[in-house]
């Protein structure tokens, strides 16, 4: 029995060891990447399926083969993996290295990079419709509880005791469920690259035609979408009580710090965290590199400084 426990327990060990690396290597992937991607306007996921990423390096990634520019900016990528390892774990703070990957989490700085997937234009809609969606969450969430009095309630029955954090928690969970259906719109119309002779001659033909049909129906679609959520809280914003309108711009403001400061604030610090444990446990790790991540620097002889 204590032998079957002493090899439970070993495994446990080992396979919490195993998720560490992997987190952290994610996370150190994650950091040299950003350094790469606020260089060379590039999306994180065009990196890792294209350059260099949690699997090492990509010898053949098909984006190269998309245009000549796109090669050419991915192929300078490549020629600065080490020096932004470097950079990133022997130049940078601790405070710089947060504020690195802060700025990639951030989904504006996103929106700024190319993404072979799917356009800048489409991922910025997909953004103003998760800042709508948790704002109509918000207000249905008002209309159910009758949080909000209208304006021919009168001033007495205005309840002004209510806690300020309750509608910053409301705007943050809002945020938060939103997330959801957004997720899926923006999985369904991501685009990948396609074998030629999939489907024959014809591939290429069909593919566009396949494509046009989606962005058509992602713009009608999304174009309702947004117009239906923008009258309904244009409706609901103008049945409110002028002395209860700061609890709507207070959970406004709390939608939007979700989005714009604590999502990549709190994705940043978490990064970094596993970061600093990795060079808590390897001090040598700068130095040295990471052979499973194609990282690898050779020793450089110490010289005295007398020697010539």
């Amino acid at each position: 029995c204590r032998c079957c426990c002493r090899r439970a327990s070993l495994r446990k060990g080992c396979a919490c060891r195993r998720l560490f690396k992997q987190l952290s290597s994610f996370a150190v992937v994650r950091g040299v990447q950003g350094i790469l991607t606020l260089n060379h306007k590039v999306t994180l996921d065009v990196l890792s399926r294209n350059v260099w990423g949690s699997r090492g390096w990509v010898p053949n990634g098909l984006a190269r083969k998309s245009s000549q520019g796109m090669s050419d900016r991915l192929d300078a990528a490549q020629q600065e993996v080490h020096l932004a390892f470097r950079r990133f774990f022997r130049e940078l703070s601790f405070w710089e290295r947060h504020w690195i990957l802060f700025r990639v989490m951030h989904p504006l700085q996103q929106l700024q990079c190319i993404d072979t997937s799917m356009s800048s234009m489409k991922r910025a809609k997909l953004v103003v419709d998760a800042l709508l969606g948790s704002l109509v969450i918000s207000a249905l969430f008002f209309s159910a509880t009758k949080s909000v009095m209208t304006p021919s309630s009168p001033e007495e029955c205005i309840d002004n005791k209510a806690g300020f954090a309750r509608f910053v928690v409301m705007g943050m969970l809002s945020a938060i469920f939103v997330r959801l259906p957004i997720g899926v719109v923006m999985y369904l119309h991501l685009r990948s690259f396609v074998d030629e002779q999939q489907r024959g001659t014809n591939t290429s033909s069909w593919r566009k035609c396949f494509w046009c049909c989606t962005d058509a129906w992602f713009w009608l679609f999304g174009t309702a979408y947004s117009s239906c959520f923008v009258f309904y809280l244009t409706l609901f914003s103008s049945n409110m009580h002028r002395a209860e309108e700061w609890k709507w711009c207070v959970t406004f403001i709390s939608a939007l710090c979700k989005f714009l400061v604590v999502s990549p604030l709190l994705t940043s610090t978490g990064l970094l965290l596993l970061i600093e444990l990795r060079l808590f446990r390897q001090p040598d790790f700068p130095l040295r590199g990471d052979d499973e991540l194609g990282i690898s620097f050779e020793e450089e002889p110490w010289t005295h400084p007398k020697v010539v």
